[in-house]
């Protein structure tokens, strides 16, 4: 698993996203933080959602990757959040009904020690 700190209060933004030429209309994305007990290793289960993240599209770039979501932690969001670790992963389900999980990724939020602008 990937682990990024974060800044409470910052905007955190990830790349989702499927090889060249994928078609990806209808697909829908969801991606959502939840605390994770880091003496465990592991979300607890029935925890609640901490924070929703926005997904966008992305439409491919020239570095050879495809089209898919960017999962964006809103600076509100993040504010939000209580100083520890949260997992997040996102769902993808496409028209098919075939669903996938990502991997996921942890950010451990800290206080920053600037104020935010």
């Amino acid at each position: 698993m990937l682990t990024f700190n974060t800044q409470r209060g910052e905007t955190k933004r990830w790349l989702l996203w499927t090889p060249p030429g994928t078609d990806i209309t209808g697909w829908m994305c969801t991606a959502n933080a939840r605390q994770y007990d880091a003496r465990k290793r592991r979300v607890e289960p029935g925890s609640p959602v901490a924070a929703e993240l926005t997904i966008s599209a992305f439409a491919g770039d020239y570095d050879g990757r495809g089209p898919g979501f960017y999962a964006t932690l809103s600076p509100g969001d993040c504010e939000n959040l209580a100083l520890g670790h949260y997992q997040i992963d996102a769902r993808v389900v496409q028209p098919s009904g075939d669903v996938t999980i990502t991997d996921a990724w942890l950010i451990y939020v800290i206080e920053p020690a600037t104020e935010a602008a």
